[in-house]
């Protein structure tokens, strides 16, 4: 799973039933005190996923599966990720930074990029 989310998340080199060896992103785990950017870098990075079909399922709590650097975010382990026709990555974000208003309108369909604006 984690092959197909790439570049949301680090690239997969190689991998076996016990193991996976993939790039190597130095960072620091997500806060709720992120500056608009980094939210905004986060959110284009769930939607992406969302594009692609897949729902990470964990990121509800981001704090523990999303690893921000000077340069960018990236979304780790997927794990519990699945495939799913509505994937709700970018609601369970705007969910745990309280941006309950803003999620549900991207619920109702308004375009991420209106919610960005609205940060």
């Amino acid at each position: 799973m984690q092959q197909l989310a790439y570049p949301v998340s680090p690239k997969v080199y190689l991998y076996g039933e016990n193991f996976i060896l993939m790039e190597y992103i130095r960072g620091r785990h997500l806060t709720r005190q992120e500056n608009i950017e980094t939210i905004r870098k986060i959110l284009m990075k769930a939607r992406m996923l969302e594009l692609k079909g897949i729902e990470h399922k964990e990121l509800s709590r981001p704090y523990k599966n999303v690893l921000v650097n000077e340069k960018d975010a990236y979304i780790i382990d997927y794990d519990s990720a699945t495939i799913k026709p509505n994937p709700k990555n970018v609601t369970s974000i705007l969910s745990w930074f309280k941006r309950y208003e803003l999620a549900k309108m991207y619920s109702l369909g308004y375009p991420l990029e209106k919610i960005i604006l609205l940060l």
